[in-house]
């Protein structure tokens, strides 16, 4: 017997991105951090999905994600690994 899982969603976080935008492409990627954890607590977020942050970029903000979802947070585009900023710096 085969299973098959939910398609996967990548969500992309640009430091020239709004965050009014859609969030899943480059072109439409989310600004902040409070972005992030927001779209989290709504349960916007599903198992497998990715949140992407452009290279180069250092997030910060209030506010973690506490969840039992498996979610893959990573840089995309060339340059120095993006940053999430805290009360410590997580490097992706």
């Amino acid at each position: 017997m085969f299973f098959t899982l939910p398609q996967s969603t990548a969500y992309f976080v640009s430091a020239t991105g709004s965050d009014v935008s859609a969030g899943t492409s480059p072109t439409a990627a989310w600004r902040t951090w409070s972005k992030v954890t927001a779209a989290a607590s709504s349960g916007a977020f599903a198992d497998g999905d990715f949140i992407r942050f452009q290279a180069g970029g250092v997030y910060s903000g209030a506010g973690g994600i506490l969840t039992t979802l498996d979610l893959t947070f990573e840089t995309y585009g060339s340059g120095p690994r993006a940053r999430i900023e805290g009360s410590g710096t997580v490097p992706m």
